[in-house]
């Protein structure tokens, strides 16, 4: 057991990326496809993931047709090991993959942030980089990625709104 602990520790670390804005419309999932795409093709494996459960873009940004999403982690029954996460990714290309954000308002089930928080680890052990979009208020989803964040990118506009929706962020964060 020493040792599974010592090879799991020694193994390599992706960093995790979340995008966040509490305003809409500032370009937050522009910014998140764009630093994924970016670092892929630098040469990385960067895995985006859509956590914008209500309203996720990243599928029709980069026009993928995902047949698996986010929400699916339900059905793991809290299982979610290489097998299950898998599973859940889209391929853009061999770099880039995604992890998709529901189609429709009407799924009866939601991912916990436990359960993301699960996803989100297993993904950092399975890819350099790892960019997540939020949905853009602090729900246990957001809270999850911020939590698991090497870097976070706050994304706003120069209008007030934006701009206090940053400052309320950055306040938020910094407790």
């Amino acid at each position: 057991e020493a040792e599974a602990e010592r090879v799991a520790a020694e193994a390599p670390r992706g960093k995790l990326f979340t995008v966040f804005s509490t305003k809409g419309g500032v370009g937050k999932s522009l910014v998140a496809v764009n630093t994924a795409v970016a670092l892929a093709q630098k040469g990385h494996r960067v895995c985006l993931v859509d956590l914008d459960v209500n309203s996720g873009d990243v599928a029709i940004m980069l026009q993928l047709s995902p047949t698996r999403n986010v929400n699916d982690l339900v059905t793991f029954r809290g299982v979610i090991d290489q097998g299950a996460i898998e599973s859940l990714l889209t391929k853009h290309d061999e770099r880039l993959s995604i992890v998709a954000a529901p189609v429709t308002l009407d799924s009866p089930d939601q991912a916990s942030g436990d359960e993301i928080g699960t996803l989100l680890d297993g993904l950092k052990a399975m890819f350099s980089y790892v960019v997540v979009d939020t949905s853009g208020v602090f729900d246990d989803q957001a809270l999850a990625a911020l939590d698991r964040s090497d870097s976070i990118i706050l994304v706003g506009t120069l209008d007030i709104p934006a701009l206090k929706g940053l400052k309320l962020a950055a306040s938020t964060l910094d407790l």
